[in-house]
């Protein structure tokens, strides 16, 4: 859920789950506080919307008792987020064209999150990117 309030003088309040989003609300609400009054923000409440990924950040979605530790490393580090955010879109576009199965993605995500480590998360989102790289460069 991602809601704004403008709070006059650039101070917006912002909630939700993704940095990015809060970060650049922020940033236009203090440089330009015009465009937040008319509602220019909008575009990216949607956008934040739109997470790619098979992992849940709300913290109103689950408690810290299910979750996994992975899950918790990815939702509170950007740039772990980021990685995620990519290898899903990537992993998608593949199935889609054929070129990766349901069962490649699962195998996956079982790696990823048997995690509790930011250095072991790291090597395997990175095997993962490079995995993937490699398999939409054989394309003929």
């Amino acid at each position: 859920m991602t809601s704004f309030a403008y709070r006059g003088h650039g101070t917006v309040m912002i909630r939700t789950r993704s940095f990015f989003a809060r970060y650049f609300a922020r940033f236009f609400a203090r440089f330009f506080p015009g465009l937040v009054r008319q509602g220019a923000l909008a575009t990216m409440a949607l956008c934040s919307l739109a997470h790619a990924s098979d992992i849940n950040c709300d913290p109103a979605a689950s408690t810290s008792a299910n979750v996994a530790p992975a899950h918790r490393l990815i939702c509170e580090s950007a740039l772990f987020s980021m990685g995620d955010q990519r290898i899903h879109a990537e992993q998608q576009r593949l199935l889609r064209s054929g070129e990766l199965t349901e069962a490649e993605i699962a195998a996956f995500r079982q790696r990823r999150d048997r995690c509790d480590t930011a250095s072991c998360l790291d090597t395997v989102l990175r095997e993962e990117r490079a995995a993937l790289s490699a398999r939409s460069q054989r394309k003929p």
